[in-house]
This record gives structure tokens, C-alpha cells and sequence, in this order.
């Protein structure tokens, strides 16, 4: 993990400005979207950093399996776990800006259903991995899951809605949501920052969770020790 917190301070401003300019901002009239469209620089954010958490978290699975060393799966169920605690928070930033312009709050969209089953496969490796209490035995398992879960939560998501109609732009033969020439200089000048704000401050929020992973790990093997 990076070692200065010179990141982390630049993760604060650019929240704090992500927060402001969000809310101050001047927005497109755009029919239906409407002033809607500044979950842009909060449900969007979260689903694209999210997706590279998860795949963070790939990577570790696929390291633990080389190396054999629990570091790495330490480091896989870290990213794993904040992964899908964005999903949450990219869940209700959603069914808030579903409410506002489809006017309900989970309607019937494939994408959202591949969400769905894509969380529920999510939470089963962190179901599994709780139920086992050997660390190589949980490691190994739990890699192998997370290295296969992941393309295929991918075709949940992404695969899936554009081969179906439904209600998100690019689903099926919906218009891009480029094609609503929403995103002029204003919403660009926070919608990109907002992106790398949102990435840092869960950046953050994973070392401490691996930090907390670490300190439980070594507690529990000087337990052992003991015995």
C-alpha cells in the first residue's frame, strides 16, 4: 500500500471539492433528468471505482496463489469486502436517482437485476470465506471464487443489460448517455475529480480494513501459539 499520506490529504480536497461544486454547480435543463443529473458526480463515481476495487481484488486472489502468502489474500478480502460496501452505496445513489426520474426506486431493468445477482454471488465468497477457519485452506478457496466471480459479475452488469432493453442508457437499443449532451465544461470539471476523490477516500477506508485484517490475524496466531 502507499506508504505517505500525502494521497490521502489530496483524497479530502478533492471530496470536499467533489461535495461543494456538486451541489453548487450549474447543470443542463434536460427533460427528465433534470437536477438529477448531480448524482452524476456520486452514483457514477462509485459504480467505476468499485469495478476497479473488485478487480484490485482479483489480482491479490491471483498473487495469494503464486506467492502462498496470506499477505495477498489479506489484501484480496480488504479490496473484496470495500468493493461490495461500494456496491451498497452505489445502490441507494441509484434507486435515489431511479425515483427521480423513473419514479421508483428499483424498477424492472435488467441491469439492475444483474446487479443483483452479481452482489448476491459477491456476498457468497464473503459468506464462504466466514465459515471456514483454516487461513490456507479459506485463502486458497476463497482466490480461486474471487478470480471466477469476477468476469462473470462483469457480464452481470455489462453484457447482460446491452443485450436486453431496459430502462439505464446503453441498455438494449437504449441511447448512450453521452447522447443526452449532458456533459458540458461544468459537469466535466467535477464529474473527473470526482472520480479520483471517490477512488482515494475508499483507497483509504481498504487500508484501514486491512489493517484491522492484520492485527486480528496476528492475534489469533499468537493464541494458537499459546495453546
Amino acid at each position: 500500500m502507499l506508504k505517505n499520506g500525502w494521497w490521502k490529504v489530496l483524497g479530502i480536497l478533492l471530496m470536499s471539492y467533489t461535495l461543494y461544486r456538486g451541489l453548487t454547480t450549474h447543470v443542463p435543463a434536460v427533460d427528465l433528468i433534470e437536477q438529477s443529473i448531480r448524482n452524476l458526480f456520486f452514483h457514477v463515481p462509485m459504480w467505476m471505482v468499485m469495478i476497479v476495487i473488485l478487480f484490485t481484488s482479483a489480482v491479490y486472489s491471483i498473487l495469494y496463489l503464486n506467492k502462498q502468502d496470506l499477505k495477498y489474500d489479506h489484501y484480496a478480502q480488504s479490496f473484496l469486502e470495500i468493493g461490495l460496501l461500494l456496491g451498497v452505496c452505489g445502490c441507494i445513489t441509484g434507486a435515489i436517482w431511479a425515483r427521480a426520474t423513473w419514479g421508483d426506486y428499483w424498477p424492472n431493468d435488467p441491469k439492475l437485476k444483474g446487479v443483483t445477482a452479481g452482489m448476491l454471488i459477491y456476498a457468497a465468497l464473503v459468506v464462504l470465506r466466514a465459515a471456514i477457519d483454516e487461513p490456507k485452506k479459506k485463502a486458497k478457496i476463497g482466490a480461486i471464487y474471487n478470480i471466477f466471480v469476477f468476469p462473470i459479475f462483469l457480464a452481470f452488469i455489462y453484457v447482460m443489460p446491452k443485450l436486453n432493453p431496459g430502462l439505464h442508457p446503453g441498455s438494449g437499443d437504449t441511447v448512450q448517455f453521452v447522447d443526452y449532451n449532458v456533459m458540458d465544461k461544468d459537469l466535466r470539471m467535477v464529474f473527473y475529480p470526482a472520480i479520483l476523490g471517490w477512488g482515494l477516500l475508499f483507497l483509504w477506508i481498504t487500508t484501514l480494513r486491512y489493517r484491522m485484517i492484520r492485527i486480528i490475524y496476528k492475534r489469533n496466531l499468537k493464541q494458537l501459539n499459546k495453546v
